[in-house]
């Protein structure tokens, strides 16, 4: 499952298209990985990001609230 959550990783960084997942568990089969049979699709991708991206949000939270000091920057077009 690690693997698949990195191969969905690897998609989201590089802003591929969820439709590539399914292709790259291919190749990594091909090359010898055991990756299973099960959630090799887009919506296996995409439920992949979702679950990843909420842990990321919640480490960053967890940080924000943990901080002593915050500094919001604010910056304005001048027009």
């Amino acid at each position: 499952m690690e693997k698949l959550f990195n191969t969905a990783y690897y998609i989201c960084d590089l802003k591929m298209p969820f439709s590539s997942f399914p292709h790259l568990c291919s190749l990594q089969t091909e090359n010898g990985f055991m990756l299973g049979q099960t959630c090799r699709n887009d919506y296996g991708c995409k439920e992949f990001c979702k679950h990843i991206s909420q842990v990321m949000k919640d480490e960053q939270a967890a940080i924000i609230k943990n901080a002593q000091f915050l500094s919001v920057w604010r910056m304005e077009a001048q027009i």
